[in-house]
């Protein structure tokens, strides 16, 4: 019975670990554009009466910091922060919005990005703590013994958090910048609990002595560290999320035919650092339905020029193929290419330079 009870243990402890290990990451190569990201605007509720046992205390600067992590690792070329200091910040509050999304405008332009993105993040500061269904699941490993029950994640903490993301495209200076979103609407993310295991909510040898006689999920319930742990996890979990719905978004990012007559291909963009230092590019372009080719290009590292040109015919694919090697300085990690329609409307994209695999 006693091997029985052990080897249900273990079997417990293996499903756990594979859900943890199974959680969803977002898949597919970062979008050809350089981001450029406001400092996020965090909103919260009227002050209510009393003070909750535990609260999320956000700082602007870590939240945006988050969602830059996020979309670095499998959303875009490249992620820019904007910052602001105090005089800076108090001046942009009375400033009327236009002037203060030109001001976003240039400050991203001169960077070199590509789009623009403005965060609002609304939350409740209080955090509400109970037992899952994994105490439950956890109980067996209690009476084989308390230290088996510290990896589970059987306690649950939730926060109300909702995060809006706009996307602008800045390839130009845009009069009227909300005209130039590139979806129909803002990106959405939320966030509802954070699930800790006793390891991350103990605190001090107490605690771990108690667990002996005390199921784990019922111990340690609310502390400074276990508000550190839940901020930790709210943090990642937003620039996670963002960024999936970047990814599933991928057409519209490409495509949209309200602002342009094209599309690039972002899948079957390349820069490739050659053995000479020189960058080889491979941009496939395409013609939207019924629109006229695309007209000119230039590919630029900064304010350098490095090529420009004119498209010719399509090819067998269908696409207007950018192909070419251009000279790039040893230092110099991106590389920008603008593509311009009949109508003079362009677009700018930013490819990460590869290093060659040998």
């Amino acid at each position: 019975m006693k091997q029985l009870s052990r080897t249900f243990a273990l079997t417990v402890l293996a499903v756990l670990a594979a859900c943890r290990s199974a959680e969803t990451r977002p898949a597919g190569e970062p979008l050809p554009f350089h981001v450029a990201l406001m400092p996020t605007d965090v909103k919260l509720p009227e002050p209510s009466t009393g003070e909750p046992d535990m609260q999320l205390t956000l700082d602007p600067a870590d939240v945006v910091q988050a969602l830059a992590r996020g979309l670095t690792e499998h959303g875009f070329a490249r992620v820019t922060v904007l910052t602001t200091d105090e005089e800076e910040s108090a001046e942009l509050e009375r400033a009327p919005a236009s002037a203060r999304d030109r001001h976003w405008q240039d400050r991203a332009r001169a960077l070199g990005a590509d789009l623009l993105v403005r965060t609002t993040l609304s939350y409740e500061p209080a955090i509400e703590t109970h037992t899952n269904d994994r105490f439950w699941l956890n109980l067996p490993l209690f009476f084989l013994g308390g230290p088996m029950c510290w990896f589970v994640d059987d306690r649950s903490y939730e926060v109300a958090a909702r995060l809006q993301a706009d996307f602008y495209d800045v390839s130009d200076v845009h009069d009227e910048l909300p005209q130039w979103t590139l979806l129909p609407l803002p990106l959405y993310v939320e966030f509802e609990r954070a699930d800790l295991d006793f390891l991350r909510r103990a605190d001090g040898l107490g605690d771990y002595a108690l667990s002996i006689l005390v199921p784990a999920g019922l111990l340690a319930r609310e502390s400074d560290e276990v508000a550190a742990e839940v901020e930790e996890q709210f943090l990642a979990s937003l620039g996670e999320q963002l960024v999936a719905k970047v990814q599933a978004q991928r057409p519209r990012f490409e495509q949209n035919q309200s602002l342009w007559s094209f599309r690039v291909h972002g899948r079957g963009a390349r820069a490739e650092r050659n053995a000479d230092g020189s960058v080889s590019l491979a941009l496939p372009v395409q013609a939207l339905d019924g629109r006229a080719p695309p007209f000119r290009y230039e590919v630029c590292a900064g304010a350098a020029l490095l090529e420009e040109g004119e498209f010719g015919a399509a090819e067998a694919d269908g696409q207007h193929w950018i192909r070419g090697s251009v000279p790039l300085d040893a230092g110099a990690r991106y590389v920008s290419v603008r593509v311009e329609d009949q109508r003079n409307r362009t677009r700018s994209y930013t490819l990460a330079v590869q290093e060659r695999t040998r």
